[in-house]
């Protein structure tokens, strides 16, 4: 076997599913005869930390540049706020070094897509970066034309071989979180402002079924909600939910996923236990690709067709069948780890044909 080549990845975010996909990534690198190191200024549990080839240090160019050379890799894949001048320090000098330099990101601050200056400084780091790494096909537009020949496409994900398996029947969950719904529309995430939880709150505080409710589940929930809930018997709010047992039974009894506001994340975990997910037509993070109008979900331009369409899809039993198939088929062929995987080492063959050629 030849000689194995290293990547060294730098990123800001060592979110407990990240550390999970970079414990799958480091198995995935291995089989293509590279070694996968990991930079980071978070500190792990020792149980985290030892699943990877982990690294800590301050976020400092010079500190980069040291463990650069002690690593010596062969390829980087930069993950970090490209507003901290760090970043731009270290990115010249693995350029000056010939390190080859990889550039994973939204292709463009998503909240701010409109900004010049933001616009600025990201195609400016992606024409001096070797490649280019993106969460979606949707941020191609943001990337100039002349970089988009070393753009790749790594579908951002969780890791779906994390989730266990859950023999329980949906009627059995709900008895057991004391839910006493017939049907469930479910929202779980961080609640922030974003989000627009509070349009779910106003439909269904306006509505007398009583056999269909919305759980909600996640941390932070302002004061003024807890109060309007309190005087619900449609809504329920279990509060933030870690146990990963826990969460994934909420999402199989659930029916469908609705988080009006800004989703990420949340869909991935919602479509592989085959709930259709709507939203509202607001700046959502890239995950929002997976999302296929009619298909596996909706998209809705008001708060009254979010309302309408949600107690549409409930009545509807075939139709409900029908995008929870999709839902379930769709994220597991686009949002694999493996999927994701494919964007990075394409990637990497690129610069190596770039290398050889």
């Amino acid at each position: 076997m030849a000689n194995r080549k290293h990547i060294l990845l730098i990123t800001e975010s060592m979110l407990h599913y990240r550390i999970s996909l970079y414990d799958k990534f480091t198995q995935y690198f291995e089989k293509e005869n590279y070694r996968l190191y990991v930079f980071s200024n978070q500190r792990l549990k020792e149980v985290e930390a030892s699943k990877i080839e982990y690294w800590r240090g301050d976020f400092r160019v010079d500190k980069l540049i040291k463990l650069t050379k002690k690593i010596k890799p062969d390829y980087v894949i930069f993950f970090w706020n490209i507003y901290n001048l760090n970043s731009w320090a270290f990115m010249i000098w693995c350029k000056l070094n010939q390190v080859k330099f990889i550039y994973w990101s939204h292709g463009m601050s998503l909240q701010d897509p409109n900004n010049k200056v933001k616009k600025t400084v990201y195609n400016t780091f992606q024409h001096l970066s070797n490649a280019n790494i993106l969460y979606s096909k949707n941020e191609l537009r943001f990337i100039p034309e002349q970089c988009k020949n070393k753009t790749f496409i790594a579908n951002n994900t969780i890791n779906f071989y994390d989730f266990p398996a859950i023999s329980s029947s949906k009627e059995e969950i709900k008895k057991e979180l004391g839910l006493p719904y017939k049907k469930i529309v479910l929202f779980v995430g961080r609640i922030q402002k974003r989000k627009k939880l509070d349009v779910l709150i106003r439909i269904f505080g306006g509505r007398k079924e009583k056999d269909v409710g919305l759980v909600i589940a996640g941390p932070d929930m302002p004061v003024e909600y807890s109060d309007i809930i309190a005087e619900q018997d449609n809504i329920c709010y279990l509060g933030a939910i870690y146990n990963k047992q826990k969460v994934n039974k909420l999402f199989k009894c659930a029916d469908l996923f609705c988080i009006p506001g800004t989703n990420g994340l949340g869909i991935n975990q919602a479509m592989y236990w085959g709930l259709p997910v709507l939203t509202l037509n607001v700046r959502h993070s890239p995950e929002i690709y997976y999302l296929e109008q009619g298909k596996n979900g909706f998209v809705l331009d008001t708060e009254r067709e979010l309302e309408n369409k949600i107690f549409e899809i409930l009545e509807d039993k075939n139709r409900m069948e029908e995008l929870s198939k999709y839902a379930k088929q769709h994220i597991r062929e686009e949002a694999s780890p493996e999927k994701m995987f494919e964007g990075f080492i394409t990637a990497i063959e690129y610069l190596e044909r770039k290398r050889d050629g």
